[in-house]
């Protein structure tokens, strides 16, 4: 039965906002959380009179190439607002905006690496059914980017201090608004869980190593969030070498001036010094600086004492960026055919390698061992297993591995997202009735129950034990719901040895050179780009 929409006004700390009704649900779009200029700290916003509306999408942050279209809407459907460097904005769906209910919030912090994307970028990124289903409060944000959130011109002078991690301290600002008022939408400012998935996911990693985030949150989600290339900068680095050259480039004769210069006039300039400050081992910007505000890879810096005491849950995609390698008649090939495939990747060590696959993945197809991720899959279980060791606070694993009907996709980089946020209908692929409803609902209520309760499991699941300092325990999202303990380690430190995954190699395949044309690497590649954003790359 269609319902009628209506304004809905709730009272903030610095002045009125209205929403509106969709269904049961409250929604309020673009919320100004706070303010800044070009690579300064956020401030907080100033009160209003009166009522302002929240219909509308707030701006993204700018980014070098811009929006993009996806190439396949059938995988990654897209939308798209204006960009502006004043980004600080947020969107909350809840069903009840009032202040006798206290909900679990979910803060959900976008993918494109630390230097593209934005809270609306994907469509399955609305919080309609989660705040429906689930009743939660579902808070996205937009905080600056590449460049605008993350160049240190510290070196220079004081009241650029932080600049190399801006966008950060945006989250930790959207953090703090949300502590102040989100309990006039109903939400439990004691009870918040930040998520998100591959840039989205390092940020989520980022913040619990940020002491100013401590007690602003207090459940941590990471998906497909977790890669090597994490490792803590150098102290020594900082942005003088980077940002003497910008000026130089430009023509400027103060550093203040960078504040005047035209966006995309910025970035350009920035990208044609890279390769020369990359060649000479300089900081080059464009992700967070540890500093006294940031505390870097708890690798280097030991976990910040706060995370301890967060539950985490965390995991990644069966074949992240490596799916494109998937034949799409790997059903009808004969054996002889499979092993002709395979031998293209692993060669003389290939018997060895599908022993493992095997035993690690039973019911696959034989030829999905060619693309079985390890560059996100092998940080993720070590990050699982080294918190476990000293946390006090339990730390849970998942593996996403659902292959679509529709041409065999095997489970990609991004793909667990619409499942999360209970949005598979937004996405063609995915869709195969009587399966992926009811994985989208285990895997949104399992996502939720974490939220609520520190704890994943719910009764539609098999138990989900933590993990421990020598054991993880991985719930596999695939057609047939498990839980496998320590099920696919030899075959991970296997091809670990011989057979090293950087992420390109993850798209394109380690493979012989004829194994394909340099025209499929490229198209490959493109896709594999295409869909990552700005994510870092080996």
């Amino acid at each position: 039965m269609t319902k009628t929409t209506r304004s809905v006004v709730v009272e903030t700390a610095k002045g009125k906002l209205k929403g509106y009704t969709s269904g049961d649900v409250n929604v309020f779009l673009g919320i100004r959380y706070a303010k800044a200029e070009r690579f300064r700290m956020p401030q907080p916003v100033e009160p209003w009179e009166g009522i302002k509306a929240a219909y509308g999408y707030g701006f993204r942050c700018p980014t070098p190439m811009g929006p993009s279209p996806a190439g396949d809407e059938t995988m990654m459907p897209l939308r798209f607002v204006q960009d502006n460097e004043n980004c600080q904005f947020l969107n909350v769906w809840t069903k009840h905006a009032d202040t006798e209910h206290r909900r679990p919030v979910m803060v959900w912090l976008h993918g494109g690496g630390y230097g593209a994307g934005s809270a609306i970028e994907h469509m399955y990124y609305d919080g309609h059914a989660l705040a429906d289903k689930d009743d939660i409060v579902l808070v996205s944000i937009n905080h600056r980017l590449n460049i605008l959130g993350y160049l240190d011109l510290s070196p220079f002078s004081d009241k650029y201090r932080n600049s190399a991690n801006a966008g950060h301290a945006d989250i930790v600002a959207a953090l703090q608004w949300i502590h102040d008022n989100i309990a006039a939408f109903g939400g439990d400012p004691d009870n918040v869980t930040i998520f998100g998935q591959s840039g989205g996911g390092f940020k989520v990693r980022d913040l619990m190593q940020v002491k100013a985030a401590d007690g602003l949150y207090h459940r941590a989600i990471i998906q497909s969030g977790i890669v090597p290339s994490m490792e803590n900068v150098p102290a020594w680095h900082n942005g003088k070498a980077v940002v003497t050259e910008l000026m130089q480039a430009l023509g400027l004769n103060k550093v203040e001036e960078l504040e005047r210069i035209p966006y995309q006039l910025l970035a350009k300039t920035h990208e044609k010094l890279v390769p020369g400050l990359l060649a000479r081992g300089e900081y080059i910007g464009g992700s967070p600086l540890p500093d006294d505000w940031y505390a870097g890879d708890c690798y280097a810096a030991g976990f910040n004492p706060y995370s301890l005491k967060v539950p985490v849950l965390l995991g990644s995609a069966f074949a992240e960026f490596s799916y494109t390698l998937s034949p799409e008649n790997k059903y009808e090939m004969t054996e002889d055919e499979k092993m002709s495939f395979l031998r293209t990747f692993y060669h003389e060590r290939t018997d060895d390698v599908l022993r493992l696959f095997k035993d690690a993945w039973p019911q696959k197809n034989i030829c999905d061992a060619a693309f079985v991720d390890r560059f996100m899959r092998i940080p993720a279980l070590k990050y699982a297993l080294n918190k476990a060791a000293v946390s006090e606070a339990p730390v849970y694993l998942y593996e996403y591995a659902y292959e679509t009907c529709m041409e065999h996709t095997p489970a990609w980089h991004l793909g667990e997202i619409p499942f999360v946020f209970r949005n598979t209908h937004m996405v063609p692929r995915l869709l195969e009735e009587g399966v992926t409803d009811i994985l989208e609902d285990r895997m949104a209520r399992a996502w939720t129950s974490f939220a609520a309760y520190g704890v994943p499991d719910h009764s539609s699941l098999p138990e989900w034990k933590p993990c421990t300092a020598d054991d993880d325990w991985t719930m596999v999202f695939d057609r047939q719901i498990s839980v496998r303990k320590n099920f696919d380690r030899e075959m991970l430190e296997y091809l670990d040895e011989y057979f090293p995954q950087p992420m390109i190699h993850g798209a394109v395949g380690t493979i012989h050179e004829d194994a394909l044309s340099e025209e499929e690497q490229a198209e490959r590649l493109a896709g594999m780009k295409a869909m990552l954003k700005d994510d870092p790359v080996d």
